[in-house]
């Protein structure tokens, strides 16, 4: 019997719950209340964590594993394509330029590496800024410190990407004007 008390209470307790949303205070959700919930309150506001909901985490995990998936699948495509492309001239008998061929297989000239690391830098420090105004823009302390938690790894690797990348820069620029 007290197993059927427990669960009667707990049924309710989700009924009012249901009842209620995140921006309805306590106070604005108690029968025979004429007052409406205004949404532009933030005063008396019930916050729900939407950052740690386990639907979020799962779409946003989803997401990310969707886009590195789709990344390596047309990488792969471009590379099988190219590859094709490759093996019907070496039949057909035309003979390409070592330079161009090392071009086609995806060779960088070193500034053009640089370049690239500074750019993906810069790029991993624009997502650490946008990890912490999401979690700015969610009003509660706790989202704000974990979004500001994740942010430290992409910040610390762009960072340290650019920098390397400048480094090589510059050190290329002086070779050459010693000469070597």
């Amino acid at each position: 019997m007290l197993f059927l008390g427990v669960q009667r209470a707990a049924r309710r307790a989700r009924s009012r719950r249901a009842l209620t949303g995140p921006w309805m205070t306590a106070k604005e959700t108690r029968k025979g209340s004429s007052r409406t919930p205004r949404l532009s309150s933030m005063q008396g506001r019930r916050t729900r964590n939407a950052m740690l909901e386990p639907h979020f985490t799962g779409a946003l995990v989803g997401t990310i594993a969707i886009l590195v998936a789709l990344n390596h699948v047309l990488r792969f495509a471009r590379v099988a394509l190219l590859h094709r492309t490759l093996r019907r001239a070496f039949a057909a008998g035309t003979v390409y330029d070592p330079a161009l061929l090392e071009r086609l297989l995806g060779g960088r000239t070193a500034s053009e590496r640089d370049a690239a690391d500074v750019r993906n830098g810069m790029m991993l420090m624009a997502v650490a800024a946008a990890c912490v105004g999401f979690g700015w823009l969610q009003a509660d302390e706790a989202a704000l410190r974990l979004a500001a938690g994740i942010a430290l790894f992409p910040l610390f690797v762009g960072i340290v990407l650019v920098i390397s990348g400048r480094a090589a820069t510059r050190r290329r620029a002086r070779d050459v004007v010693r000469g070597d």
